[in-house]
């Protein structure tokens, strides 16, 4: 096979990935609504109801854990993994509805 040969079919093969990715890029993932619950202030997983998740994040379509309270935060807030968000948290203290 002539190197110009060569060239020519792994530019069509770059290309044809090029399109790939950009379709895969814009596909976003979705989370199934269904699988979760809200308990005011966070999401919860219904296969892991002891792993908050960020509002923030779930709104758009990703999964945020959020860390215990006064991880680099003071105690009465906890702060998203993903984004950052911070969320004051109620204690069992102040009558946090059951949910």
């Amino acid at each position: 096979m002539e190197p110009c040969a060569i060239a020519k079919t792994a530019l069509e093969v770059l290309k044809k990935l090029y399109e790939l990715g950009k379709r895969v890029l814009r596909e976003k993932p979705r989370l199934k609504r269904e699988e979760y619950v809200f308990c005011n202030p966070f999401y919860y997983r219904k296969d892991r109801p002891q792993q908050p998740l960020c509002v923030k994040c779930f709104e758009n379509d990703r999964e945020g854990p959020m860390a215990e309270p006064g991880v680099n935060v003071t105690p009465s807030y906890r702060q998203c993994l993903l984004c950052g968000n911070i969320v004051e948290v109620v204690t069992a203290g102040e009558g946090r509805s059951g949910c």
